[in-house]
């Protein structure tokens, strides 16, 4: 997570999920990908949907972030990764 402030002095924290992956391949199941681990090759949450879903969880479980009208982002960066096809 990084945090800092827009150009309206509005606080502007950013999720970021870091992911390894090399590639990632489109499955039939919404929010999720085919990508190599240690073991193989398995189905996995989206890496954006999973920054989302932690974004999600803080601004509807977190009252100050709630309340506060914290603008929380959330992006995926698969810095490996060499396809940028799913």
């Amino acid at each position: 997570m990084l945090s800092g402030t827009d150009a309206d002095e509005m606080e502007q924290p950013v999720i970021i999920e870091l992911k390894q992956w090399e590639k990632a391949n489109k499955t039939d199941r919404d929010g999720l990908v085919r990508t190599c681990f240690g073991g193989g090759e398995a189905e996995t949450a989206h890496a954006s949907y999973q920054a989302w879903s932690y974004a999600s969880l803080l601004t509807n479980f977190k009252q100050t972030i709630y309340e506060d009208g914290v603008g929380l982002r959330s992006r995926a960066y698969p810095h490996s990764c060499s396809d940028a096809g799913a």
